[in-house]
Order: structure tokens, then sequence, then C-alpha cells
């Protein structure tokens, strides 16, 4: 298989052409997106991205934010300032492609759990309750 366990970067683009992303937080995102070893996984510490880029740890934390919040990372597990940050897929992959769907499936319904979960059950319960 020759489309196995590359890094398959897809849509940076539309992210830079948006323009919804500070200059800091794209350029964050491309590094930690080329950091992914395994699915959409990157082991980060924090100390790397301050001393790749010369920022300040507070613009980090800011634009690691950011990208939270935009909905194109989630931060997993952190202790110091090691972190497991499971990046889009939709953007950055590593493993066997036909993967990568299934994968990406998954980000969006967690994403729909996490973020709209209470609007949706809400709405389940004012239908019940209409009829």
């Amino acid at each position: 298989m020759n489309d196995y366990y590359k890094l398959k970067i897809q849509n940076i683009d539309q992210l830079t052409m948006d323009g919804k992303l500070s200059a800091y937080a794209l350029r964050i995102f491309c590094w930690i997106g080329n950091q992914v070893t395994d699915g959409n996984k990157a082991n980060i510490d924090t100390r790397d991205i301050v001393t790749h880029f010369k920022l300040d740890k507070s613009v980090i934390s800011k634009a690691l934010k950011e990208l939270e919040e935009g909905l194109l990372i989630k931060i997993e597990h952190s202790a110091g300032s090691d972190r497991v940050i499971a990046v889009s897929p939709t953007y950055f992959f590593k493993g066997e492609y036909s993967l990568q769907p299934g994968l990406i499936k998954r980000w969006y319904a967690d994403i729909r759990k996490k973020h709209w979960g209470s609007v949706v059950k809400d709405t389940e319960v004012f239908l019940d309750e209409s009829k």
C-alpha cells in the first residue's frame, strides 16, 4: 500500500483564505499537524512550541484556546507542559487513508454531542411535550 502512514494534509488553504484564525493560531495549527504520529493525535510539549516560534507562553495559550474554540483541535490530556492533542482529521491525518472518513465522522459526531447535545435533547423534549 503506497498510501499508508504518510502525513496527509488537506484543506489548509480553506483555513488560510477564511481569515477567521489569527496568524499565530494558523502557524501553530500547521506545526501541530505536522507532529501527528498516529491517526490524528500528536504528543506535544508546549515548551517546544515556545522554542520553535520564539513566542511568549501566553501567546501560545491563546492560540491553542483559539484552535480549540474553532473546533480544530482537542486537548485530550495535559500534564505540566505535555499535551496529547487530537487534530481535526479533516486537515491532518497519518495512517491508512481508508480509515480517515470514519475518523472524520466520529470527530464531528463528538463535536455535535459536546457542543450542541443539550440543544438537540431540549428540542426532543419540546417535541414530545407538544404532542
